[in-house]
């Protein structure tokens, strides 16, 4: 796919005017120029080159949405056209914003659009480009400012970068895919399965539900023949019960209830004369435990003559206190509190004037500590005056290398002159011709002719004489020549030895030219290294200066002094207010305490006054006990209503005994009433039992029968089943075999174990041609081991950042190799975007320019560096593309060289 020509208008930084960029062939260079900011940041050098992604896949590699690609100012209007040639055939994509569209020519006919543009973009990138803008970012576009290298990336990304790279992810489809049919089949297994388990349980369910019917007709049978014998007896028991009948019931009833109802008049006559006596009773008690209770509350009262003398005595110790005591306390808490805030305020001045003192102390500190910083900072300098001595020394001596490049270019031109004509020289005809003759010379042999008249070979007259003549006369000829070629080969031998030695001169002159190179490049580093004192001597001076300044601000230290004996002065007017604080605070104390004495006297005042109340309650309990001692009365009436009550007791209990002994007699009889009852319900039951149990027999026979037809269809049902089970679990290996394939440790790290060998060969093909020193041994992880002669244990974190910069390069193009073999018409053209302005020295950029040249005349292509560095010069570009903006407008003009 060669790319031609890229045009647009309103688009990022480019104005209304139709801008139309040739893409050449080889190796571009494109630069900035802002003219109002004067700088070459910002000019749109990279708006240049997003035209191709945008014209192709309708986004930029900035990630900016639509609204942010249309040019600012128009604000409608961004078209993009990009053109080129893919099997001899010429495409234009045109694409636009506000209006949206996108058209697409080939050979000048429109594509027709059959779909949406989301569809139709899909189906340009399979059909025509080859490649989605993702491939197109990460292998045609690069700018390593937004992007960590590969190398550096975890394994985990390293292989999902792998896996996309190079179309491995279709086995993780494809392994997906066969997951989804292993879980479809093992759920179908397992439905056949669960269904079989179903099947195979109804079956030993139903074989024993057999057997218990089976079973249960045994038990069925034999409970039969019992109930029939049973029968038989219970006929003959109910002929004994015949004499019992409800007229021997009814007689005996009678005779009870006559008993009962003398029973119940006795009773009653009985419960009322108890009733009396356990009302007298009650009285007594009463009265009893009145009598008792009043003694004990007289008991508990007891001798209180004590507590009326000792409430005396109080009484006559409150009159002997100092009258308001209280409000003598709080005039004494008043003046303390007057005393108590002069003293506060006092304080909060002394305070003050001690938080002014610490900040004055503070800022004393910090002065102290700058002070100690900057001769800190001084001593850590030093003495430098050595040093820019030497940096004057070294100057002058990088001066009188001159331009020693020049020089050696010129040197290795005139080596590679001298070799060239050695080359010519040593190839020369001279010794040729002579080995040529020395063989006519051996060839001319006639000595079998010698003596014959006749040729031994073709039989022809021949003269001897004749022959020999025109034979020696050849030979002299080329020995001639031979004496001719050999003069020339001694002159050319002389020139080539000549030639050798000017070599070995030039090599001589080289080498010490590259001494002094080497001395020049030493020199340089040392002025870079020592330029820094410069810098110091300017930084000595500060330092001094501030330093002077320091030392003589005596103001913060004059005020401290005041502030000290302000507060001195604070701390001894103190000492008097505290002083009479201290007086007041004692008599208030004193007065205190005799105020909580008094109210202690006036506590125990009103306990004891109780004791008044409690003569008076003393003299009330001993009338009342006085009232109740008469009770001997209600003694003697129940004395005589308990001897009436025994002789009722004992007829009652006669009559209890005559009931109990009637009452079972009723019991028996009526035992075998029921008895002869259940027996003929027996008999009833028995009978009902033996009809049921002959139709239980029937019924399970039955069902016997039913169960073995559904035993027959479940078993049928199960070798159906059977046989669908070994199919599917034949089907489930056949997945599990294709599963195993799929793991990343088989056929994904097959393919990689053959993917990587030929990454780490171009890698190294790269560096190579580039001029490095070493070589890179990749793993299946891409992690990196670099190796080379006198290199051990070096790995790519190790390395320079020109290095490491130069083998990410070279691991880029080994990449784009091998997707350009799987990717058919794979594109022309490299964008690399501020790769050589990253922290790379001169020669990082050399060596970086070296690996994109081989890549360029490897593939032919159309390579785009971008950068503002003033080193790139050592590019030597094909063409130079220079982005001007002008008035917030860029544009582009394209010049060889």
């Amino acid at each position: 796919m060669k790319f031609k020509y890229v045009e647009a208008k309103n688009f990022l930084s480019f104005g209304n005017k139709w801008t139309k960029i040739p893409l050449h062939t080889g190796l571009n260079l494109v630069v900035g120029y802002d003219k109002q900011k004067q700088r070459s940041n910002g000019a749109g050098k990279t708006s240049f080159v997003e035209m191709i992604s945008f014209g192709l896949f309708g986004v930029v590699a900035k990630g900016l949405k639509k609204a942010q690609i249309i040019n600012w100012k128009n604000k409608k209007g961004c078209e993009v056209k990009v053109t080129f040639e893919k099997n001899d055939s010429t495409y234009l994509f045109h694409r636009g914003i506000k209006p949206d569209f996108l058209k697409v020519f080939k050979d000048g006919a429109e594509y027709p659009i059959n779909s949406s543009v989301k569809e139709f973009q899909k189906e340009l990138e399979e059909q025509i480009l080859g490649l989605d803008f993702k491939v197109f970012n990460s292998l045609i576009y690069s700018n390593p400012n937004n992007s960590i290298s590969l190398l550096d990336t975890p394994k985990a990304q390293k292989r999902v970068f792998i896996e996309k790279q190079f179309n491995l992810t279709e086995f993780s489809a494809l392994n997906k895919l066969n997951n989804e049919i292993i879980k479809k089949v093992e759920l179908e297994k397992h439905d056949i399965e669960k269904d079989f388990s179903k099947n195979l349980e109804l079956i030993q369910n139903l074989t024993g539900e057999k057997q218990d019917i089976e079973k249960e007709n045994i038990v069925f049978s034999n409970d039969l023949n019992t109930l029939t014998e049973h029968n038989k007896k219970i006929e003959l028991q109910l002929q004994s019960y015949e004499e019992y009948t409800d007229t021997t019931v009814t007689t005996k009833q009678k005779i009870i209830d006559e008993n009962k109802n003398i029973f119940k008049d006795k009773q009653k006559d009985f419960d009322e004369r108890n009733e009396k006596k356990q009302t007298l009773k009650s009285e007594l008690i009463t009265i009893i435990s009145t009598i008792a209770a009043l003694k004990k509350q007289k008991e508990e009262i007891g001798n209180i003559v004590e507590h009326l003398e000792k409430l005396t005595l109080l009484k006559e110790k409150l009159n002997g206190f100092i009258p308001n005591l209280k409000e003598t306390i709080d005039d004494n808490k008043e003046k303390m509190k007057i005393v108590e805030k002069k003293i506060d305020d006092i304080k909060i001045t002394i305070k003050n004037a001690e938080d002014q003192k610490s900040e004055l102390v503070q800022l004393e500190n910090q002065k102290e500590y700058k002070i100690n910083t900057l001769d800190k900072q001084k001593r850590e300098i030093g003495d430098i005056t050595e040093h820019l001595e030497k940096l004057i020394t070294l100057k002058e001596n990088l001066i009188s290398f001159g331009d020693i490049d020049t020089k050696i270019d010129t040197e290795k031109t005139d080596l590679k002159a001298l070799q060239n004509l050695l080359v010519k020289t040593q190839t020369s005809e001279f010794e040729n011709n002579i080995i040529f003759a020395q063989n006519q010379i051996k060839a001319f042999n006639i000595d079998d002719l010698k003596g014959k008249s006749k040729c031994p070979t073709c039989h022809s007259k021949v003269d001897y004489d004749t022959i020999k003549k025109e034979i020696d006369s050849e030979i002299r000829t080329l020995n001639t020549t031979i004496d001719t070629e050999t003069e020339k080969q001694k002159e050319v031998d002389e020139n080539i030895e000549q030639i050798n030695n000017n070599i070995e001169k030039k090599e001589i002159i080289i080498a010490d030219f590259n001494k002094d190179l080497q001395k020049k490049q030493e020199c340089e580093k040392d002025i870079i290294k020592l330029e820094v004192y410069t810098e110091k001597q300017k930084e000595l001076g500060k330092i001094d200066v501030s330093l002077t300044a320091l030392k003589e601000d005596k103001k913060n230290e004059n005020l401290l002094i005041v502030i000290k004996d302000k507060i001195k002065e604070l701390n001894d007017s103190l000492q008097m207010p505290e002083g009479i604080l201290y007086n007041k605070g004692t008599e208030l104390s004193m007065l205190e305490d005799n105020l909580i004495e008094k109210q202690e006297c006036e506590k125990d005042i009103i306990k004891l006054e109780v004791y008044t109340e409690k003569q008076k309650e003393l003299n009330k309990i001993n009338s009342e006990i006085n009232k109740l001692s008469d009770y001997t009365e209600k003694q003697d009436i129940l004395f005589v209503l308990s001897e009436k009550n025994d002789i009722l007791s004992k007829e009652i209990e006669g009559l209890s005994t005559t009931i109990e002994s009637l009452d079972t007699e009723m019991i028996i009889i009526n035992q075998k009433l029921q008895e002869k009852g259940t027996v003929k319900t027996d008999l009833e039951t028995s009978v009902l039992k033996t009809k049921h149990k002959q139709t239980d027999i029937n019924k399970n026979t039955e069902r016997i029968v039913s169960k073995n037809e559904k035993l027959m269809v479940l078993s049928d049902e199960n070798n159906t089943m059977d046989t669908e089970n070994k199919e599917k679990q034949i089907e489930l290996d056949h997945f599990m075999y294709i599963k195993e394939m799929l793991k990343d440790e088989n056929i994904k790290q097959f393919a990689i174990s053959n993917m990587i060998p030929i990454i780490e060969k171009q890698v190294n093909y790269y560096l190579g041609e580039s001029g490095f020193g070493f070589y890179l041994k990749l793993d299946n992880w891409l992690d990196a081991e670099i190796k080379g002669p006198g290199i051990t244990n070096c790995s790519f974190a190790s390395m320079s950042g020109g290095e490491r910069k130069s083998i990410d390069l070279a691991l880029k193009f080994a990449i784009m190799d091998i997707s350009t073999i799987r990717i058919a018409n794979f594109p022309d053209l490299l964008i690399l975007d501020e790769l050589l302005d990253s922290s790379v020295d001169s020669f990082g950029i050399e060596s970086l320019i070296n690996i994109i040249r081989v890549k360029q005349q490897k593939e032919n292509l159309k390579v785009f560096v971008i950068s503002h560095r003033s080193e790139i010069s050592e590019l030597k570009p094909t063409h130079t593309y220079k982005v001007t903006k002008d008035n917030n407008y860029s544009s582009v003009e394209v010049t060889k060289g």
